[in-house]
């Protein structure tokens, strides 16, 4: 017999005996249930037999309805729920606020959005014309490029983004004309670069006690604006280190340290561009002992942060407030990670200083916006911010505002600032 026949033969012996009866008549091999057996009810009557309690099916766990949606104001101002992580509700900006510091800083960005892009624009079709930079914005030469032919599309253009777009052709060349000479005038850097952001903050910056323009967003990339909002905030934060140790001893405080900000910025940039030191810090008054250190780093940072002059008055400072109000309206997100980690010490201090504010002032319960009530609404006309009576209600506006524009950036899950 060949290996094929055993093989066969062997085959249908098992089939006959398996499958005799037209199903497997072996047993089963023994195996364990895989969920524990119900424990029989104990029928005694003797009191110290307690009844094991039954674990509800998870049917019956689950809610009937769904959980309320969580607010924008209560992710990220959740009061006692986070404790020493958040700010407490009484501290918190009343709702109303929130709302309009989201609605107009969305609006802020949509109209940088809509400038940059009508720039663009403008540009593409001034190329297409054969417009060469070199020649600037002379009247004739741009009159020259505006013919009876093209005007029209730059019409169209102008009218994408223009508050008050023309109907002519000579209006049309006069209009670019303006934007033209605006891009001349720009003194901030247009790409990234550490160094010529120190030197425009050292010129052109809040101690010479200049503003932020519509231009200085519109003219600069991506890469120029995250730099811009990088070395503003870099130089508050280091800035109230150092002004900090001028408050308490008089000493101005040297230098850079490692742990200051550079966000890719080269070595010769770092030194360069934190040699020069601002008035703000160099002449940073002494404050009283009998203030605690929270109070102190309080008044130092609305120092830098809001409008002030110095003790002698001779020199006002616009405030670097304003200035990263502008930075964040022209922000691309997501932030890259120095950015982000910026971002969030940032944020960390904005709510450190509301939290000093409602300790000193004793507010409590649980009404927003009582903090805000607990100061005068209007405070001295020049602050030097040597005392705690200098602080008014704008200030603690500003720290609200500071802080629901990054909280529009960022949502709070429990200890954490995750990136949206």
């Amino acid at each position: 017999m060949s290996d094929a026949d055993e093989y066969l033969k062997r085959v249908a012996d098992m089939k006959k005996q398996r499958f005799s009866k037209g199903y497997i008549s072996t047993p089963p091999p023994p195996t364990k249930p895989s969920l524990p057996m119900k424990k029989k009810r104990n029928r005694g009557d003797s009191p110290s037999e307690v009844r094991a309690p039954v674990a509800p099916k998870v049917a019956e766990a689950v809610p009937a309805k769904s959980p309320n949606a969580v607010s924008l104001f209560d992710k990220y101002f959740p009061g006692n729920t986070l404790k020493e992580a958040t700010v407490e509700v009484c501290h918190a900006p009343p709702e109303d606020f929130v709302e309009k510091t989201v609605a107009r800083f969305v609006q802020w960005r949509e109209r940088i959005i809509a400038l940059r892009s009508g720039v663009e624009d403008i540009g593409r079709f001034l190329r297409n014309a054969g417009y060469e930079e070199a020649k600037g914005f002379d009247r004739a030469y741009i009159d020259s490029l505006i013919t009876n032919e093209n005007w029209t599309e730059a019409k169209e253009e102008l009218e994408q983004f223009c508050s008050h777009p023309p109907n002519t052709r000579k209006g049309t060349a006069q209009c670019i004309r303006h934007i033209l000479r605006r891009k001349s005038a720009q003194q901030a850097p247009p790409m990234f670069s550490i160094v010529r952001w120190h030197h425009f903050i050292d010129h052109y910056g809040p101690e010479a006690n200049r503003y932020p323009s519509v231009s200085t967003l519109v003219w600069i990339s991506s890469s120029s604006t995250t730099a811009f909002f990088t070395v503003f905030t870099q130089r508050l934060l280091r800035s109230v280190t150092q002004a900090l140790v001028v408050a308490k001893s008089g000493a101005v405080q040297s230098a850079y340290t490692e742990q200051d900000f550079s966000n890719t910025a080269s070595d010769e940039e770092k030194e360069e561009g934190s040699n020069g030191k601002g008035w703000l810090v160099a002449q940073q008054p002494l404050l009283e002992d009998s203030i605690s250190d929270a109070c102190k780093g309080l008044l130092v940072f609305l120092r830098l942060l809001m409008p002030s002059v110095s003790v002698e008055g001779d020199r006002k400072s616009s405030g670097l407030g304003v200035w990263l109000s502008a930075a964040l309206t022209g922000l691309d997100f997501p932030l890259d990670p120095d950015t982000d980690r910026l971002a969030h010490e940032l944020f960390r201090s904005a709510c450190d200083h509301v939290r000093v504010l409602g300790e000193w002032k004793k507010v409590q319960g649980n009404t927003r916006g009582a903090l805000l009530l607990a100061f005068p609404e209007v405070g001295p006309e020049n602050k030097t911010y040597t005392s705690m009576d200098c602080i008014s209600r704008e200030d603690v506006l500003a720290l609200y505002t500071l802080i629901v524009v990054l909280a529009k950036c960022f949502r709070q899950n429990v200890n954490h600032l995750i990136p949206l």
